[in-house]
């Protein structure tokens, strides 16, 4: 999947932003990003959803994975405001681990923001993968998933799975809702380039409690009590 997604990195932007614009903008609204925020994107791409994930923040940590190394030298080129600081880390997401975010980082982390656009359609291994991310979610911390979903994909549909190596007959939203209490599904304005219906759940890790106390160590506070 890397050399698929690498001979098309230098097009993919010009191909497929103006696609997709108002849906990283509605991620970004129901992903709630937040001043100090430590924020996962996965796959990142380009990074063309970053700069409306991190709109208006002075601050924060963008951890930029994607196993595409030309999609992540397209993201180099891109300008961030002093303060966002975007690491990027050429990994497969199923192998993301607390260590490898924090050696990439330098420092120890705390994922409070996970964001993943048109990734579930092209995981090789969507419920390992999202396992995965789920186990670096911090309680309290909150996942969008965003993608195209397709029982009997028609021709553009068809296109969509051939260009992009993708499987549009996933409902990954299925595994979200089963183990996040709160998980919502928002059905999307589909334009006919998607080649299907276009979905975003969101959900929270739920916060562990130990008695009537509630614990949790995340990135924007400390909450015991």
């Amino acid at each position: 999947m890397p050399v698929l997604y690498d001979a098309f990195a230098g097009w993919y932007d010009a191909m497929l932003e103006p696609v997709y614009r108002d849906e990283r903008r509605a991620a970004a609204a129901l992903l709630d990003p937040h001043e100090g925020m430590v924020l996962l994107d996965v796959p990142t791409g380009t990074g063309a959803s970053l700069p409306v994930l991190t709109e208006g923040l002075s601050e924060a940590t963008v951890i930029a994975v994607d196993a595409s190394a030309a999609m992540l030298r397209q993201l180099a080129r891109r300008d961030f405001p002093e303060g966002i600081r975007v690491v990027p880390l050429a990994a497969d997401a199923r192998a993301l681990t607390s260590a490898s975010l924090a050696q990439a980082v330098g420092a120890e982390v705390v994922v409070d923001r996970i964001h993943v656009f048109l990734g579930t359609t092209v995981f090789e291994d969507m419920a390992g993968t999202l396992e995965a991310l789920w186990a670096l979610l911090a309680p309290g911390g909150r996942i969008v998933i965003v993608d195209v979903y397709a029982a009997s994909p028609g021709l553009q549909g068809r296109i969509v799975q051939c260009m992009a190596g993708a499987d549009l007959g996933r409902q990954a939203w299925t595994w979200l809702t089963s183990v996040a209490p709160d998980a919502d599904v928002h059905w999307l304005d589909p334009k006919p380039a998607h080649g299907g219906a276009i979905w975003a759940a969101t959900g929270t890790r739920p916060v562990e409690r130990v008695g009537d106390t509630a614990c949790t160590n995340r990135a924007d506070g400390v909450q015991s009590g």
